[in-house]
């Protein structure tokens, strides 16, 4: 997980899907979640999917805030996301 700052915008993906040990998962769906349990008004999220040898894809978080993987983790899954929703460790 990286909070460093790529860029002043976060603008948009290369893919709508990331594709995980064959089931395809959306990325704004992914993001929309992420911003549903983040409670910064300030920050700008975006999810992208990255290469990974064992699952095909994982889902890359890219932040203007610090998040905290764990408690990003619990609080998705409290509110309904599926453990392959989960952003990876990058």
């Amino acid at each position: 997980w990286s909070s460093d700052v790529c860029s002043s915008d976060l603008v948009d993906r290369y893919s709508r899907f990331a594709k995980i040990g064959g089931e395809m998962i959306s990325l704004s769906t992914v993001q929309q979640m992420v911003e549903a349990v983040v409670d910064e008004p300030e920050a700008q999220i975006l999810a992208v999917a990255v290469p990974d040898d064992a699952k095909g894809e994982s889902i890359v978080l890219l932040a203007t805030v610090e998040l905290d993987k764990g408690w990003l983790r619990t609080r998705l899954l409290e509110i309904g996301g599926w453990p392959c929703f989960m952003p990876g460790a990058a």
